[in-house]
């Protein structure tokens, strides 16, 4: 839900810092902007996308409050090539191009192709 509220993100995160005890996660699952070739890539490929004005995915600004809130928080990317499943509903390709994913995103520099991203950490 926290890429609806980018606008107030800072004091979002703050006031969740706050309401977690001692020990608490915060865990997040949002959508990542994506590289600018895949953005005009996207534009030329007609996809429907189920989306409001005031969704906003994260962007390297919104990871740095996250920082900001939670100096030790971690991530996994996740959606690359599985972001197929808006084309076709197989299953057997989706799980496969899902573990692609996997391998392509260990790889270095490839985080800003992914399509969510899951972030934890712990107060």
């Amino acid at each position: 839900v926290l890429h609806h509220l980018v606008d107030s993100l800072d004091s979002i995160l703050e006031k969740v810092k706050r309401a977690l005890k001692p020990g608490g996660i915060f865990i997040a699952r949002e959508p990542l902007a994506y590289a600018g070739w895949l953005k005009t890539l996207r534009r030329r490929i007609p996809v429907e996308v189920d989306a409001t004005e005031d969704e906003q995915p994260f962007r390297e600004q919104e990871l740095a409050l996250i920082a900001k809130h939670f100096p030790n928080y971690d991530s996994k990317a996740f959606r690359l090539l599985a972001r197929a499943d808006r084309m076709t509903q197989k299953m057997g390709i989706l799980k496969g191009l899902a573990r692609l994913d996997n391998l392509i995103l260990k790889l270095p520099h490839t985080r800003s192709l992914a399509g969510n991203i899951v972030i934890w950490a712990r107060k």
